[in-house]
């Protein structure tokens, strides 16, 4: 790797009500952010959990794919 190029990181913040996501370059930018609530995901306790990590690789896959 060479000292001008960028890496990126994909942080994604999953909490009670909200999923909270990220997309920050090596110099620490934000490049897009992404909130969504998980209220209405959280209704099935069968779904929920499977419908809720579904909706976390989306939000990465979007970000990688721009």
């Amino acid at each position: 790797m060479s000292a001008n190029s960028l890496t990126y990181t994909i942080g994604l913040d999953l909490g009670g009500t909200k999923l909270a996501a990220a997309l920050v370059d090596s110099k620490g930018n934000i490049l897009a952010f992404y909130k969504q609530s998980i209220l209405e995901l959280k209704t099935d306790p069968k779904k929920g959990p499977q419908l809720i990590t579904d909706l976390m690789i989306q939000t990465a896959l979007q970000f990688k794919s721009g």
